[in-house]
């Protein structure tokens, strides 16, 4: 206080204690030693005039034999800053807090917060308990809660829903534990509200359900899908064979005919109706691609194939449609061009064929020019630029958007003109993609038209085995310059009579022996009884098929007199799927319907005795 030993001594009680409290001080300090109470809450002052926040006790005995007073004084400064401290921190905390009397549990205060959040005004909530506010909702696990508070003291962390005044449930976060403060235990509870959080919970959860049943349902809605896609392609290969076949009777029947003693008209007449067979299965096949791409199931095949050898045998196929309209067509490979290349020869020469095509079809006088060049080489990947240029009709550059869109052509009129389903450059544009590279076109009306387009291999391997079960041999030159094997036997095995006739009468041309049975148990019959030199095999034939009889055939079950006799598949399934199936249950090979004499010589050529051969 400031004061000396010996001020102190000339000092009475009542002189340590503010002035302007001196008869509260008496009157406190009377009724303390009545044994009315038993401590003076009154500061001290100082010798400079401050006080000092302190709690007096005293009582009556004896020092020295003497009667006296004995006090004793606490400095309460630090517990003042302390309750100021948690006052302030009480008041403006964000969170909600209550301090409730024990054990009776009413409240004693609340903050801001807890008022405002839970809409009660001061004297509504002082002086009651939860259960008379019907705050907690959950009576059963607020009663648990209460029980485990008495054992524990405390509680932490614990989710409790809470109803506002107005009736609005609440989310709250609960912390709380039993303190103690002037001789009393008291509970201070916190809550963070946690409302938003569990909406957003809710809401997730909500949102989780709706996914597993949208997840569901999309599984099931892929499984249809799946299940009419399968149906799609069973479809297109059912109708592919079904069209594919009479259209083989047409062009082959016509094929024959033509190569039969006519008159001019004759000639005329079934040079028109093998053109409409051709254009017509054409169409068929753009078609079919087109629903493959749709449907995904349009992949190349990977082989390695001689780039030159590809171009001059598509050389050789342009060059009569070129010469028929009085046109040049010139080819151009670019010095450094690799030959050997590792990709999908058949899927390029389709390209290639459709743009070409297309040049000598809309092109009525002067010349139509293929350039191959390189564009860039590594050891993994050769990109190759292809350009056709024509001196044609030539493309507004407003419409050649429309080029590489469905059914689409320039004008109603060039589609009467010329003819086309507007489907060529859409799976042009398509094949390239597979290959990795792009497709445009430049064009000027009345001088002509550009179409350019890359593709992307891999560096090819020398070709060593002329006898490949894949289109990667190149065919030899002669095969379409000599048209008899002497000796040699075929077996043709095919169920429809027209195809029959169109088949045995190409093979009659080529004077071969040919000997033709009606289904698949037949022609393992009557390979166990001839030595025949090559067998031609239909696909879906009555009793036994294709597939069941090159199984019997090369288990051995014929005995075949031949080691390994070439079994060439005669199949109308233009399905990529259906032609591996073809090989993976023992043919060699396989020709798509329609047969023509040109595709029928090049696979003879390539599975027959090279030594039987007279050009």
């Amino acid at each position: 206080l400031g004061y000396s030993s010996e001020e102190l001594i000339a000092m009475q009680v009542l002189d340590m204690h503010p002035a302007d409290l001196h008869a509260e001080t008496e009157a406190i300090f009377e009724a303390m030693l009545r044994g009315e109470r038993n401590s003076c809450p009154l500061p001290l002052a100082r010798k400079d005039g401050s006080l000092v926040p302190a709690e007096t006790r005293a009582w009556f005995g004896k020092w020295n034999g003497e009667d006296c007073v004995f006090g004793f004084t606490k400095n309460l400064t630090a517990e003042l800053e302390a309750q100021q401290r948690f006052e302030r921190l009480f008041r403006s905390n964000p969170a909600l807090m209550a301090l409730s009397s024990l054990p009776e549990r009413r409240f004693l205060d609340v903050n801001d917060a807890f008022l405002n959040t839970l809409g009660y005004a001061r004297d509504e909530v002082i002086g009651r308990t939860s259960s008379e506010l019907n705050l907690f909702p959950d009576a059963q696990q607020q009663a648990e809660k209460a029980v485990e508070l008495q054992t524990s003291k405390r509680i932490a962390d614990m989710e409790l829903q809470v109803r506002s005044a107005d009736g609005t449930i609440f989310y709250g976060l609960f912390s709380g534990e039993v303190i103690r403060g002037q001789g009393q235990e008291f509970f201070l509870t916190v809550m963070i509200d946690i409302t938003a959080r569990k909406r957003a919970e809710d809401a997730l959860q909500e949102t989780n359900r709706k996914l597993e049943v949208a997840n569901a349902t999309a599984t099931e809605m892929a499984e249809i899908a799946d299940l009419a896609n399968r149906a799609k392609s069973e479809f297109l290969a059912n109708m592919s064979h079904e069209i594919r076949t009479p259209m083989n009777g047409v062009i082959g029947m016509t094929r024959l005919l033509l190569d039969s003693p006519l008159t001019d008209k004759q000639r005329e007449y079934a040079k028109m109706a093998h053109t409409s067979g051709e254009v017509l299965l054409h169409l068929i096949s753009d078609i079919l691609d087109l629903s493959k791409i749709e449907a995904g199931k349009l992949e190349l095949e990977i082989l390695d194939f001689d780039l030159h050898d590809a171009l001059r045998e598509l050389e050789g196929l342009l060059n009569i449609s070129a010469s028929e309209k009085g046109l040049r067509l010139s080819w151009t490979i670019a010095p450094g061009t690799p030959e050997r290349l590792r990709g999908d020869p058949n899927r390029l020469r389709q390209v290639l064929l459709n743009l070409v095509g297309n040049a000598i079809k809309f092109t009525s006088r002067g010349e139509v020019a293929v350039q191959v060049s390189l564009v860039s080489a590594d050891a993994t990947r050769i990109v190759i630029r292809f350009a056709v240029s024509d001196t044609g009709i030539g493309i507004p550059v407003g419409k050649q958007e429309l080029l590489f869109r469905k059914f689409s052509q320039v004008d109603a009129s060039t589609t009467r003109h010329y003819g086309g389903s507007g489907l060529g450059l859409v799976i042009s544009k398509q094949l390239v993609g597979l290959m990795a590279g792009e497709i445009g076109v430049t064009s000027v009306v009345g001088q002509g038209s550009e179409f350019w387009f890359t593709a992307c291999f891999s560096p090819g391997r020398r070709l060593i085995s002329a006898h490949s079960p894949s289109p990667e041999t190149p065919p030899a030159p002669s095969a379409l310059t000599h048209d008899h094997w002497p000796e040699l036997r075929v077996l043709l095995a095919e169920d429809n009579l027209i195809n029959q006739k169109v088949a045995a009468g190409f093979l009659h041309n080529m004077r071969l022996q040919v000997d033709v049975v009606a289904d698949g148990m037949k022609a393992v019959e009557a390979v166990s009884r001839t030595p025949y030199d090559l067998v031609l095999m239909d696909i879906q034939m009555p009793r036994m098929d294709g597939f069941d009889a090159t199984r019997l055939i090369r288990a051995g079950h014929s005995g075949t007199h031949h080691p390994r006799l070439p079994i060439i598949a005669m199949t109308a399934n233009a399905m990529q799927e259906d032609r591996e199936k073809c090989l993976e249950v023992g043919m060699d090979d396989y020709i798509s319907k329609p047969v023509t004499p040109a595709s029928l010589a090049l696979m003879l050529e390539r599975w027959l005795p090279a030594s039987a051969r007279i050009d």
